[in-house]
């Protein structure tokens, strides 16, 4: 039986992923259409707006979570050139296309040489703008891809897809605040936005959760700061807009 295609395989990825349960049974979906044009590595990263322009909220990867933290802790997301010319001017394509794009030669030799201890040679990035709202940034990675047409179809297809079909999979509220590039709460901030949501103060929310008041309004600042509130009132209601709170 000959071997399906690459653009049949794209096909059929895009009529059942829809259908897909699981993340892991959608990452293993896609990443055969990965492997086909020679990339090992993929991330799905959920952006918002910061002070500093876009910046990564949430990720899907099965890149090694050392390399994903040493890529944020470099600050690489302000200053690589492939994701500022994809979350600037929403271009997509291969990396060194990118990077010529943004005119960042020396910043894409640092990321070249970060990239490349994990087999990353060569890639593929794509902005998506998603059918719930917000976007995403769609990498793939491997030692050297495919650059045919039907490749590059293929992966601008299969990378849409998959970030849509992706954030569906995602918590109601997390995906909600990665539509309204809100940053994600922590438990323990949730749980104050929500006892503060039911008329409880601060001395009232840290006597019923077993905490010090100094500790509530340190939750309640980081609130305010990522839901960008300018009051407890202003939260509550953002969160109910988005579905946070009911």
């Amino acid at each position: 039986m000959a071997e399906a295609s690459l653009a049949e395989m794209t096909f059929v990825f895009e009529a059942d992923a829809h259908h897909v349960k699981s993340r892991e049974a959608l990452i293993n979906a896609f990443m055969p259409i990965a492997r086909r044009v020679g990339a090992a590595h993929f991330l799905c990263a959920y952006v918002g707006d910061d002070v500093s322009g876009k910046t990564i909220k949430r990720a899907i990867s099965n890149i090694p979570r050392e390399w994903q933290e040493g890529y944020l802790a470099r600050g690489y997301e302000a200053s690589d050139p492939v994701f500022l010319s994809v979350t600037q001017t929403g271009a997509c394509g291969y990396w060194d296309e990118l990077s010529s794009r943004a005119g960042h030669t020396g910043g894409m030799n640092e990321m070249m040489g970060f990239a490349a201890r994990i087999g990353m040679h060569d890639g593929f990035t794509k902005r998506v703008t998603l059918d719930m709202g917000g976007s995403a940034i769609m990498m793939v990675g491997g030692k050297k891809l495919d650059r045919s047409p039907e490749a590059r179809t293929a992966l601008r297809l299969s990378t849409h897809v998959f970030a849509n079909e992706a954030a569906r999979m995602l918590p109601v509220s997390t995906a909600n605040l990665v539509a309204a590039g809100l940053e994600e709460l922590s438990p323990s901030q949730m749980q104050v936005l929500q006892m503060r949501a039911e008329g409880w103060s601060n001395i009232e929310v840290a006597a019923r959760s077993g905490t010090v008041p100094k500790t509530v309004e340190s939750h309640v600042t980081q609130i305010l700061r990522r839901l960008k509130a300018r009051n407890m009132i202003d939260a509550i209601r953002i969160a109910k807009d988005i579905g946070l709170l009911s």
